[in-house]
């Protein structure tokens, strides 16, 4: 987003309303929205988005102080920051579920300015939103008590309550995270593979018919659940191999690459075996580089990788490198939009 003028609320802004326009909520609403998204053939401009969601505002609209605050938040000046905060919680106020989340996040997070993390008013404001339906509130605020931040005690009880109410509010992070913990048997859960496998089945069930609709971030949640569920079958008894190759084949590469960990885990030719742990490596993977290890002497390796690469990888061997499971639990959920 380009900066947006700290005056572009200012009634002596440059930017005007023509006497041949209505002055009516909704119009003032759509012109936002039009410069904001550039719809209707309307080039985009935030200072004009921001100036017509001013006039809404003025005049009750809601999701217009909500807009104000989420693009006077991304601008970097304190003054503008200011400006992010009065507008959220006039949205808040005014019963904007989504203004009240924002508000616990930037709490939480820092997102806009990382001296005004303070837990306690994270969890006044999450507690609000939860209470009214806010999946990631109640996933944010599991996040909180499983951690302990800023002098909250650190309550597993409740943590895993607040998973299981995001979870059965449709959050598939809730629903990723319940399934990781029966995988690890961590969080004040005893490990259980069937009820991993549960879980992470129950997610893919809930979102194969609305992924296309999912952000960004959920895609990648999803991404890995298929991932973990294929995991998790592979070590219980009978796993249907053919149908895990597909389901590890069905991962979005680019999304989440763990999908050539998965490929290669069923792989019994230790060449391809040996390419889809290259193709995780170079994609970041910690995992691979743990598991290729055992191949840094083979002919195979030596054929499919660099000299480089390789020397790399016999330096590690020579070292005490340890490699720690990815910590996905808990901190996927704290969703920043």
């Amino acid at each position: 987003m380009g900066n947006i003028s700290t005056s572009c609320c200012d009634d002596h802004n440059v930017i005007v309303v023509e006497n041949h326009e209505p002055s009516s909520l909704d119009f003032f609403w759509g012109k936002g929205v039009n410069y904001t998204f550039g719809n209707n053939n309307t080039p985009v401009d935030y200072n004009k988005a921001c100036y017509y969601y001013h006039r809404a505002a003025l005049m009750g609209h809601v999701k217009s102080m909500f807009n104000l605050g989420m693009m006077y938040g991304k601008q970097p000046d304190i003054i503008a920051l200011d400006e992010a905060i009065s507008y959220l919680n006039q949205a808040s106020h005014n019963g904007n579920i989504d203004a009240t989340y924002q508000l616990g996040l930037l709490y939480h997070t820092g997102k806009w300015k990382s001296s005004m993390i303070d837990p306690q008013k994270a969890i006044e404001y999450y507690e609000i939103a939860a209470s009214q339906g806010q999946s990631q509130a109640m996933a944010n605020l599991a996040t909180i008590y499983s951690q302990g931040l800023g002098g909250i005690k650190k309550n597993l009880k409740l943590m895993n309550e607040l998973l299981e109410k995001a979870a059965n509010a449709n959050n598939i992070a809730a629903i990723f995270n319940i399934g990781y913990n029966y995988e690890f048997g961590i969080n004040g859960v005893s490990i259980s593979l069937q009820k991993a496998s549960q879980r992470y089945n129950d997610g893919l069930q809930r979102y194969n018919s609305s992924f296309s609709i999912l952000s960004s971030h959920d895609q990648w949640i999803y991404n890995m659940i298929k991932y973990r569920y294929g995991v998790v079958r592979l070590q219980l008894p009978n796993p249907d191999i053919n149908k895990l190759n597909t389901l590890f084949e069905s991962i979005d590469k680019e999304i989440c690459p763990y999908r050539f960990m998965g490929l290669a885990s069923l792989s019994t030719e230790p060449k391809q075996q040996i390419k889809y742990l290259i193709e995780a490596a170079e994609k970041g993977i910690g995992e691979a580089w743990l598991q290729l290890l055992s191949f840094h002497s083979t002919i195979e390796l030596h054929q499919l990788w660099s000299a480089e690469k390789i020397g790399l990888l016999y330096e590690m061997s020579l070292t005490p490198l340890l490699f720690e499971i990815d910590p996905l639990l808990i901190v996927i959920v704290i969703r920043n939009v």
